[in-house]
């Protein structure tokens, strides 16, 4: 916070200046000086909070909050390296970072997931949605702007995710991040048609 100071205006030690106003105006112009300084002081402050509300948001919206995503079966998910086109999988959950994710909001409910462990994202390896296309982890470029990594969860309660839809081409696609086994350590996750199988939901737990 910046605190103005107010100059105090010096006279010649020869000659020191005696004001010739009567008392009571000059307390009125101290009083308004004063209060001027308050004003801007007050409209500084203000613009300073304003800044806080607008910055703070929920976890999910917070850069760097970074968390597992689980799905129904209690594992993670997880790229099988921190190498670019690394298949994504289930595994036992622990402290890698590779299993910890921040979604990123592009709009709505539309979010980008990126991975604390290799800075990549989730990502359809196809540019378009069929049953059994892969999903990889993106790392580097654009990997993380482009519609391949954006999936719609249709909901903002990213706790509890029933589907996570495709956004490849920028459109909603009716196909969804899928865990064939979601039981089994080692499955590859792919794409599959959207439904309410437990396949289909996932865990924050951000």
């Amino acid at each position: 916070m910046i605190v103005e100071q107010l100059s105090r205006r010096q006279g010649s030690p020869q000659a020191p200046h005696h004001s010739t106003r009567p008392a009571r105006q000059v307390g009125v112009i101290f009083t308004t000086l004063a209060m001027s300084r308050l004003a801007r002081l007050g409209a500084a402050l203000a613009l300073a909070a304003s800044f806080f509300v607008v910055q703070a948001g929920s976890p999910a919206q917070a850069a760097g909050v970074f968390a597992q995503l689980r799905t129904a079966g209690g594992l993670c998910i997880q790229p099988t390296t921190a190498a670019s086109g690394a298949p994504l999988v289930t595994a036992t959950c622990g402290t890698s970072t590779l299993q910890n994710w921040w979604p990123m909001r592009k709009s709505g409910t539309r979010y980008a997931w990126v991975n604390q462990g290799s800075g990549g994202c989730i990502y359809l390896n196809t540019n378009s949605a069929w049953n059994g296309a892969p999903i990889v982890n993106a790392v580097g470029g654009n990997s993380c702007n482009v519609s391949n990594a954006e999936w719609d969860t249709h909901t903002s309660n990213l706790q509890v995710i029933t589907k996570m839809e495709s956004r490849v081409a920028n459109r909603n696609t009716g196909f969804c991040l899928n865990s064939p086994g979601y039981g089994s350590p080692g499955d590859r996750l792919i794409l599959w048609t959207c439904s309410p199988w437990a396949n289909q939901t996932f865990f924050w737990v951000g």
